[in-house]
C-alpha cells in the first residue's frame, strides 16, 4: 500500500513539473518574439550619456535633456518609444578621470508625444542627488 502511494505521490508531482515548466517556457500572451539571426537585429537601440549637471554627453538617437530639478531629467529621442523597454543606471561618461559612482535610478516613459524619457536619481536612502548615468532604450523596428 506504501508503495502504491509512493508511486502515485511520484506520477502526481512529475505530471505537476512537467505543467509548470510547460507554463514557464510559454510566452505571456503571446508578445515574445523568436529570436532574431546573427545580423538582423530587429530592433533600434537608442542611448544616452548624461552629465549629473543634465548635459548630454554622447548618445544615439538622443535629441537633448532638460534638467528639471535636484535628480529629475527629462530626455529627448528622436522617435516614438511607445512600447520600448528602458534601462537606466548611475555612472560617469567614459573617459579619464571616472570615478565610481553610488546611486539608484527610476526610469519611465514620458507622456505626451511620446519620444520622452523620464530618469530620476536618487542616493541609496531614497533622496534625490544629481548623477551621471546611462540610458539605454530597446525598440522594435
Amino acid at each position: 500500500m506504501r508503495m502504491q502511494i509512493a508511486t502515485l505521490t511520484f506520477a502526481c508531482l512529475l505530471t505537476a513539473s512537467s505543467a509548470m515548466a510547460q507554463v514557464i517556457n510559454s510566452p505571456p500572451n503571446g508578445r515574445v518574439r523568436p529570436p532574431v539571426p546573427d545580423g538582423k537585429l530587429g530592433m533600434a537601440l537608442l542611448s544616452a550619456v548624461v552629465a549629473a549637471d543634465g548635459t548630454l554627453t554622447t548618445g544615439a538617437g538622443a535629441t537633448g535633456v532638460n534638467h528639471a530639478g535636484i535628480g529629475v531629467y527629462f530626455i529627448g529621442f528622436n522617435r516614438d518609444l511607445t512600447g520600448c523597454t528602458l534601462s537606466a543606471t548611475v555612472g560617469e561618461p567614459a573617459g579619464p578621470g571616472g570615478g565610481n559612482v553610488i546611486g539608484v535610478t527610476s526610469v519611465a516613459g514620458q507622456g505626451g508625444d511620446g519620444t520622452g524619457v523620464f530618469v530620476q536619481t536618487l542616493d541609496p536612502p531614497g533622496t534625490n542627488v544629481d548623477r551621471p548615468f546611462h540610458l539605454l532604450v530597446f525598440c522594435t523596428r
